[in-house]
């Protein structure tokens, strides 16, 4: 979705990225990774990537919240932190 220039210009996009890896259960370990390529670049500036868990079932006591960063403004890249599966992450994207 992308709103008009007296909007701001406010660019949004989501999507699915499916089956990133298990993450392994140690305290000092990061959870695999996965970059997307966004749909759309972003003309002047990412300003904020959020995550969540689309998975269908968790335990709870294995249940960490993904993570989500850029890495340029046409890329982002999603952590999958649950110790118990590779999973899906949602992602949503805000920029202009």
């Amino acid at each position: 979705i992308a709103m008009p220039t007296w909007l701001g210009g406010w660019i949004l996009q989501w999507g699915l990225a499916v089956g990133v890896g298990q993450a392994t259960n140690s305290g000092t370990s990061q959870g695999p990774g996965r970059d997307v390529s966004l749909s759309v670049t972003f003309p002047t500036e990412i300003m904020w990537v959020g995550a969540c868990m689309a998975f269908t079932t968790m335990i709870t006591g294995a249940a960490f919240a993904p993570g989500a960063g850029y890495v340029s403004r046409s890329v982002i890249r999603v952590q999958n932190n649950y110790t118990q599966s590779a999973g899906d992450i949602a992602w949503l994207a805000l920029g202009r």
